[in-house]
Parts: C-alpha cells; structure tokens; sequence
C-alpha cells in the first residue's frame, strides 16, 4: 500500500472517522488514576433534550443562567372579625448567574515523520494514538480543576478563568461562631454555632467562597440568603460518637436518604445520593464495623463491598489520595451529594468541539488539531448538599 502523498494527508485524516481506529494494539500507562469523577459522574449525566429538542445540558448566552426563589410575601397572621386587610409584595424570585470557562487541548504530528509516510492504516493509528492522548489530557485536566479548590478571586476579563467545582460551591465550617441568619423579610435574627469535635459543630453555615464575597456564590449572597448556604462540620477522629454522629445529623437535616436502600438497586448502578471522600476515611469506616457491634450496624453497614450510612454509598476520590499528580487532600473531606441538585452545562457548540487541522505558524510542516471546550457546573440547590472536615491534618496515599 504506497504512502499518502504529503499534500494530501489533510484531507485524508479531515475524512476518516473514529469507527476506523484500533485501540487495541497498544496498553496505556499514561494515567495512573483509577477513576475519574468528572467523566463519570458529572458529564455521563448530562446529555438528556428536552421537548423542545435542545440538549439540555447545552446553554446559549455570555453567562450561566438559572432561577432561585429566596423570599416569600410573609401575609400570616391572626385576625379578628371585622379586621382590616394587610397585605405586602416582596421581591421573591433572583437569578443566579456563573461565567463560562473556557479550555483547549490538542495535539500536533510532523508530515514529514516516518508514521506519516506509510501507508494508511499505521497512519491512522499514528492519528489515534494522539487523539487518545488527547481526551486523557482533557478528563485529567478537568478532573482536577472539579475537584480541585475551584477559582479564587472574581473573573476578570481577558484571563484564563477556571470554572467552579464541587469544593468551590460546598464550602467548609470556617472558624465563625457567629453567623447572620435573615427571614423571608429580610430581618436579621443571628445563628450560634457551638464549636467542638463533636455533631453540635455542624449547621447550615457554608459561607460564600474566598475571594466572592463581592458578587457571592452565583451571584447570591450565602449572608443574607440562609437557604443557599450547604451544611458544614467538622470531627476530630474516624470514631462512633465524632466522625459518624456527625455524619449521621448531617445526612438527616438534608434529608439525605434515598426512597429505597442501596441493596435495591439494580447491579452496578450507582444511587443520586453519595458520599465523595478519600480512601483513608473509607478505611477508618471499616475498621469501625469490623469492632463494632449490632448498634453501629443500624447506620453504618457495608453491601457489595462498598461502605454505605443510611443506604447511601461512599465514593472514593482517587484524585484527592494522588501524590503522583501533586494533588493530595490532607483535610479528611466527606462531601455529601445529591447529584439531581447539580447540572454542568457546556457552552452552546462548544462541547469538546475539535477543530479542523491548521499548519503550525512557524513550522510549515507541523499540522495541529485542537479541541475547545467551555462549560460550568452549577449547584441548584446547596442545602441540599454538604460537607465536613477534619480538624487535624490527614495523610492520604496512593
């Protein structure tokens, strides 16, 4: 089979399609994660349309837009014959809004390389070698950047913005005994939280993220509106009456608890509801069934292998435990996620779009393909949701 001439290899390579590539021909060591949340448990729930046809994980426009009632017109009271009417009209209803982020990856191929003057077939597997490398950099980068910190100071224009992540929207207990706490009527009535190793360090107290508290958390302020803000808490120790009991409040005030027990469902098929955390904390919950007794068993058990409260599996993190990577949590976080809460949305036409192939500026013989990407993931409804840490540092492993 003779070689494809060099003029023209792009046209070739614009019309072949994935359907011809073997991946079968080599074994790839390039990722040393076992698992990625992101592509997972974020994009493989996305995808769905809706009735009028449009992608419903697809969003048109310069921002993120969604709908939140945070106030109601207050009318209640007691009355008396013959009483005069009191009515009121309050603003109920604000919309939350998020900047898009944007990415690239790409890769790049010489025309002149010895796999490009072969015939077709090693040609297109030089070709799928690249592009595999690719989408590996792709759900690696935006694994880190979901379940990395999430950005740190408000957008500005012109600079490279990350989008925000599952620790960026459900934030920790941040050392503040006090916090203000508003009724429908905006009158402030402020909140005590008791601070110790114990369940009593726990409440709806997840502020608005470092550096936002300008614009707040989409665009509303955790301050003034108690129903946007997640449950937080902290422990001290992976025991019954700390770590657990902790836990334990925290799933019930979100009411956390799924319609039926993770032993009904079906083989392999993960729950909405989730516990997200690092494979020490999984290890500690073993440990503690392995000493404990009938009581414990009430709330904490384990079904196919998999630690479970309440019905309610717990995830591993693998990112979160990888010092290969230069990430590694060492803040002992479980977050609680009730996944239909959480929506990412890809920029309209922008959903991992890989452009045609351009000659490099400055090396004529280079070809390069690049895939863009934007999009955001935004929490619906925070309290819903939650999070507690340790208050003593953790060493994770591999």
């Amino acid at each position: 089979m003779p070689a494809i001439p060099v003029q023209n290899i792009d046209d070739f390579l614009e019309s072949v399609t994935h359907k011809y590539y073997d991946r079968t021909n080599y074994k790839d060591l390039s990722v040393n994660l076992r698992q990625s949340v992101f592509a997972k448990y974020i994009v493989n729930r996305a995808g769905h349309t809706s009735d009028e046809g449009m992608r419903q994980d697809e969003m048109e426009g310069d921002l993120v837009h969604w709908k939140l009632m945070y106030a109601y017109a207050d009318t209640f009271r007691l009355i008396a014959p013959y009483s005069e009417l009191e009515t009121k009209r309050v603003t109920m209803t604000t919309h939350g809004q998020m900047f898009w982020s944007m990415n690239e990856t790409n890769y790049n191929f010489c025309v002149t390389e010895d796999q490009f003057r072969t015939n077709k077939v090693k040609l297109i597997d030089a070709i799928d070698e690249r592009e595999h490398g690719m989408y590996n950099s792709y759900v690696l980068g935006m694994e880190k950047l979901m379940l990395g910190p999430g950005p740190t100071s408000v957008p500005t224009a012109g600079e490279p913005t990350p989008p925000a992540s599952l620790l960026w929207w459900l934030q920790p207990y941040n050392g503040n005994a006090n916090y203000p706490a508003y009724d429908a009527n905006g009158s402030s009535a402020p909140i005590t939280l008791s601070v110790g190793p114990d369940a009593t360090s726990s409440g709806f107290v997840g502020m608005d993220p470092p550096g936002f508290s300008s614009i707040g958390t989409g665009g509303v302020f955790r301050s003034t509106v108690p129903g946007w803000r997640n449950r937080a808490g902290i422990y001290t120790s992976i025991t019954p009456t700390d770590f657990v009991d902790t836990l334990i409040e925290c799933t019930e005030k979100c009411q956390f608890t799924p319609m039926r027990t993770y032993a009904e469902l079906a083989p392999g098929e993960d729950p909405d509801w989730m516990y997200l955390t690092t494979y020490s904390r999984i290890k500690g919950m073993r440990r503690i069934l392995q000493s404990g007794n009938d009581n414990i068993e009430q709330d904490l058990g384990q079904f196919k292998g998999r630690v479970v409260l309440h019905g309610v599996p717990f995830q591993e993190v693998p990112l979160w435990s990888n010092q290969d990577l230069g990430y590694n949590l060492n803040t002992g976080t479980v977050l609680g996620i009730n996944w239909k809460t959480w929506k990412y949305f890809y920029k309209s036409g922008m959903r991992m779009q890989k452009m045609p192939l351009i000659v490099h500026p400055t090396m004529p013989d280079v070809r390069v393909r690049r895939m863009l990407d934007s999009g955001q993931i935004v929490c619906f409804d925070c309290r819903s949701n939650f999070r507690i840490d340790s208050t003593v540092a953790v060493t994770e492993s591999n």
